[in-house]
């Protein structure tokens, strides 16, 4: 494994969320890591915040946090979100392992519509399993972004060393806490305050993550409109009194508890709607068994009578995660235990001070600051070994001197017999990435002649297209088309026909045929189901959406011309 630069010596873990900053520091103790210091600190962005001062906001908010924590260093570990990273487990041939670093490149450049050059990319493989192919997580996001995240963190006046994916970070932080199981296929899930972090483990490792646009906040919001409240009363109100209990018991509750619970309920529902079809789609990919269990995680898990709630919609056992179940917690730091849950992340960042405690050990430096690094560390030694040399220069010179003749008759030699080779060079080195690139494509496509449709694409397209209103209930190809099966739900079936006609006319600017093959009124709204015929691969989808915003642009653009 290759591609990254992790410097030594300890670091904080730094979780920058949108609402709040959560640090941690651990150290090694006598029976393996404990807390050294933490904090946390909440901050909220001004209505209407630019980009410019939100990111100054949360720069000072995690200032603030470590200073909080009286942190011993400013060296850091973070994690970008799920959604900003592209995350996926590709099974190789038996190959050697000289190979994989080209194929993961190769992988990458297929997938993400970018010179491989500025892509910051990281990649390891996984435990081998009873097959003799090989796993390997590869992470990759576009180097620009990496670098403007990097950028705006140190506005905080700290060192970032490396940089972690958020949902890598959480099942660190899960597996050092002995959570994993071989027997179980499980869901992890993270509720944060905007994104939740759906991961899947079968085998006792990392098979699948997705993130989706559904949190805490949006519990909130829903909250703030049905009770026509500040966002601030509708938090408190989530906090204090944020209670969720089934339809049968409502008769034991006030009419404002049960309005609080159901309008959870339904900002819930919604996410374990997309649980399971992340869980479906993951099943359909592996033939995996259905799970038999989940761990919460994120400051939203902490809601009263969370658990029961997402066991009856899922069908499973839920436990909520600690991440200080195994990490040793001081009894002056005992606090934390009150919120242990919100600090997953962040435990699983500060984790990577200690190596030997993780399993996964990517870091996504973009090439340009890694370039940065190198240089400012070969300056650095450079600097302090060139008094060394000068003064060993000195010591040796007189030795040197009789022999120079000599010397330079060797060195003439030298160049003549190079001479004679250095005609070959470009057309060698020509040969030999060829040679590479082939054997690459040959040793990865050679047991998967055949290509099906690409199993990110289909999410990220229907992610997209989708209204807030609609989710989707099944996902499944057969041939080279994929059937899609959900629900939408509004206030008249007029509208709900409305909606999918929208849909589907969202989803035919992108497949080449888009066939509704049933839309009847059910229980929960109404019920279609979508047949899309030569869905792009996400590469082309991705170029076919920047085209469309390009010509939007122009468009307003040529309308404001014309205004004036």
């Amino acid at each position: 494994m290759g591609l990254r630069i992790v410097s030594g010596g300890k670091k904080i873990g730094v979780d920058a969320g949108s609402s709040s900053v959560k640090v941690i520091e651990v150290a090694k103790g006598s029976d393996g890591v404990e807390l050294a210091s933490w904090s946390l600190m909440p901050f909220r962005l001004p209505q209407n915040a630019t980009p410019e001062i939100a990111r100054k906001v949360q720069a000072q908010a995690i200032d603030a946090a470590i200073k909080k924590g009286e942190c011993k260093c400013r060296d850091v570990v973070v994690g970008v979100p799920g959604n900003s990273a592209f995350i996926r487990n590709i099974k190789l041939p038996p190959i050697p392992s000289s190979k994989i670093d080209q194929i993961v490149r190769y992988e990458i450049q297929q997938t993400i519509p970018f010179p491989i050059e500025t892509i910051a990319l990281d990649y390891q493989m996984l435990e081998p399993d009873e097959s003799s192919e090989v796993e390997v997580i590869m992470v990759a996001m576009k180097g620009e972004v990496a670098e403007t995240f990097i950028r705006d963190i140190e506005q905080a006046k700290v060192n970032v060393g490396i940089v972690d994916s958020i949902p890598l970070a959480l099942y660190n932080c899960y597996l050092y806490n002995g959570y994993s199981s071989k027997e179980d296929c499980t869901a992890i899930i993270e509720i944060g305050a905007s994104t939740s972090n759906i991961l899947v483990e079968l085998g006792g490792e990392l098979r699948y993550c997705r993130s989706v646009s559904i949190g805490g906040n949006d519990i909130t919001n829903a909250l703030a409109k049905e009770f026509n409240i500040p966002p601030e009363q509708a938090e408190r109100i989530k906090i204090q009194h944020g209670l969720i209990f089934p339809e049968s018991q409502e008769a034991n509750f006030t009419a404002d508890q049960v309005r609080v619970s159901r309008t959870i309920a339904s900002v819930l529902d919604r996410l374990m709607g997309e649980v399971k079809l992340t869980i479906g789609y993951f099943r359909s990919l592996t033939g995996a068994t259905a799970i038999s269990r989940a761990v919460l995680s994120g400051g939203t898990s902490m809601l009263k009578n969370l658990k029961p709630f997402l066991a009856d919609r899922l069908g499973v056992q839920v436990e909520i995660l600690n991440p200080f179940r195994k990490v040793g917690v001081p009894k002056n730091l005992i606090n934390i235990r009150k919120g242990a849950p919100i600090f997953s992340t962040a435990v699983g960042l500060a984790l990577r001070s200690a190596q030997e405690c993780c399993q996964l050990k990517i870091s996504l430096i973009p090439p340009k600051i890694k370039a940065e690094k190198q240089r400012r560390t070969k300056m650095a030694c450079n600097v302090a070994s060139g008094v060394v040399v000068l003064g060993i220069v000195g010591l040796l010179l007189w030795r040197a001197i009789p022999d120079y003749r000599n010397s330079g008759q060797k060195i003439a030699a030298l160049d003549q017999e190079i001479a004679r080779y250095e005609k070959f060079e470009e057309q060698l080195h020509a040969l030999q990435g060829r040679k590479g690139l082939l054997s690459g494509e040959y040793d990865l496509y050679s047991r998967y002649a055949s290509r099906g449709i690409d199993p990110i694409a289909p999410l990220v397209l229907l992610g997209d297209c989708l209204v807030d209103n609609a989710w989707v209930k099944t996902l499944r190809t057969v041939g080279g088309s994929v059937t899609v099966g959900g629900t939408i739900k509004s206030d008249t079936k007029v509208e709900e026909l409305k909606q999918l006609s929208k849909i589907r006319l969202e989803l035919e600017k992108y497949c080449k045929e888009v066939v509704v093959v049933n839309q009847q009124e059910g229980t929960d709204g109404l019920e279609f189901a979508l047949i899309l015929k030569g869905v792009p691969d996400l590469k082309t989808y991705l170029s076919m959406r920047e085209t469309q915003a390009e010509s939007a642009e122009q468009a307003e653009q040529k309308k404001e011309r014309q205004d004036a």
